[in-house]
């Protein structure tokens, strides 16, 4: 993942992954019974023996913002055994055996994963939209 700095009286740091092969997961929730943003969802991720957590937050700091996706760095390891996640209203959902390099969104109550996919837009900026595929 590469990340964007906002640094104050300067201007913004890109910090570049070039971490090599390493494996990942993305996903965003989408929450439909609980707020929209899914904050206060908790989303499990366990790939070869290793559980990692996050929990989706709102805000950030002064004129900026976190992403609302959680990602996660899985090493070596091009598969996930679950992703479980705990939405606001208690809620529970789980998905196993997931391809990991892939950007997900799941909504809340729905029974499926979707698999974002990035296409580069017309034209001659370097835009790119997400187009949810079932």
């Amino acid at each position: 993942m590469d990340i964007v700095v906002g640094n104050n009286d300067d201007p913004p740091s890109l910090l570049t992954n070039s971490g090599g092969p390493n494996h990942f997961v993305s996903i965003k929730l989408i929450g439909s019974r609980s707020n929209r943003d899914a904050i206060g969802a908790r989303v499990r991720v366990r790939s070869n023996g290793v559980t990692q957590l996050r929990e989706i937050q709102g805000g950030g700091s002064y004129l900026s913002q976190s992403d609302l996706r959680a990602h996660f760095g899985l090493g070596a390891f091009p598969r996930i055994d679950f992703i479980e996640v705990g939405w606001p209203g208690s809620a529970h959902q789980r998905f196993q055996n997931v391809k990991a390099d892939q950007f997900y969104t799941l909504e809340e109550g729905t029974g499926s994963l979707h698999l974002d996919s990035f296409q580069k837009s017309a034209g001659k900026r370097r835009a790119f939209r997400a187009q949810a595929i079932c």
